[in-house]
């Protein structure tokens, strides 16, 4: 008769889980797992908690939601997430407790050792600056970095984004209610009225983003790469700051051009990064169809996003430039600029 006990002398050896037994669990065995407790997950998870006595799924400490199960490691956490791990009364007394005995402070940081793990990993002592950590990533770095947050919150909320959440939804709204006695800004008045006049002006689009690229400049808050700063002070050296402008967009170029020069009167794109390759596309090419293919294949926004700049709106600019016969160049990598420049100045 297969029973708890059962179970634990199946899955455990003398001193740890047997996980080979996972691969081919019996039928009557598998049966008794799938039935063993109200809401089953999985295989590894069921048996942790008949081998630990678990008859109530663990709960987090502090908010009482149910905890997530790590089965690689076998183990539930005490807490859901680093938020209620430090709101926790009882962690926090434990921890003033261990400071008071060990330094003879309860209230005890050691901001000498925290600065200099700062300034080793982010280059400076007085916060995380997420700007400059993501400057030293690469593309796929940033990629992966984003990707393991995607899949975080997928994991926990069954959502892409925390902001897709109904509770998240709901305290924004909640928040302009108190704040403002309405639910969102698009109920203001003055929203209303800025927009109606906004709408009156055919181009009020091209100056609404010409606004939001005024503060960008502003705030140097441009998604630029260090060979863009490079190139742009190069361009400074030789034509002035005055007459070289960052993220430029006129009528005839709707785009956000890298780089435009005043008195050439130059639209300048660098292509530097992966996901403009290394040469413009051409669809009668077939190795660039097989570039295509792989990245297809990926299955992946990543590669599907790059595949959209370099097949299509790189190919628009390109061919919104010739159309309007625009004085217009594109770099793939800084050797190209440079020979352009030693040209230039000769």
């Amino acid at each position: 008769m297969i029973d708890d006990e059962y179970i634990i002398r199946y899955f455990y050896g003398k001193k740890s889980f047997i996980s080979s037994r996972l691969n081919k669990i019996p039928s009557d065995i598998e049966e008794y797992l799938k039935n063993r407790y109200a809401n089953f997950k999985s295989f590894k998870e069921t048996i942790y908690r008949i081998k630990n006595k678990l008859d109530e799924e663990p709960k987090c400490l502090t908010c009482g939601k149910n905890l997530e199960f790590h089965k690689r490691g076998m183990f539930y956490r005490k807490f859901c997430n680093v938020k209620c791990s430090n709101l926790n009364k009882e962690k926090i007394q434990k921890e003033k407790i261990t400071k008071l005995n060990k330094y003879n402070n309860p209230n005890y940081n050691n901001r000498l050792k925290c600065n200099e793990t700062k300034n080793i990993r982010y280059g400076n002592t007085w916060k995380y600056h997420l700007r400059n950590y993501f400057n030293n990533l690469s593309d796929l770095e940033k990629h992966e970095f984003y990707e393991k947050i995607k899949n975080s919150v997928q994991l926990r909320y069954n959502v892409n984004n925390v902001s897709q959440l109904q509770e998240i939804k709901d305290k924004k709204k909640q928040t302009c209610l108190i704040k403002y006695g309405i639910t969102t800004n698009l109920q203001a008045e003055k929203t209303k009225n800025k927009l109606k006049s906004l709408r009156k002006d055919h181009n009020w689009l091209h100056m609404v983003n010409e606004k939001i690229n005024e503060t960008k400049r502003r705030n140097g808050t441009f998604n630029t790469s260090r060979p863009e700063e490079y190139i742009y002070e190069r361009l400074c050296e030789i034509f002035t700051t005055d007459n070289v402008i960052r993220q430029h967009h006129t009528d005839e170029y709707p785009f956000d051009c890298d780089f435009y020069i005043i008195p050439l009167n130059l639209y300048i794109e660098y292509q530097g990064m992966w996901t403009h390759n290394d040469h413009p596309f051409d669809e009668t090419n077939e190795n660039d169809l097989k570039i295509v293919e792989s990245w297809s294949q990926k299955n992946s926004t990543f590669y599907n996003g790059a595949i959209d700049v370099w097949t299509k709106k790189d190919v628009l600019k390109r061919n919104t430039a010739k159309k309007n016969n625009l004085n217009w160049i594109e770099f793939f990598n800084l050797s190209q600029f440079n020979d352009w420049v030693n040209q230039l100045i000769k």
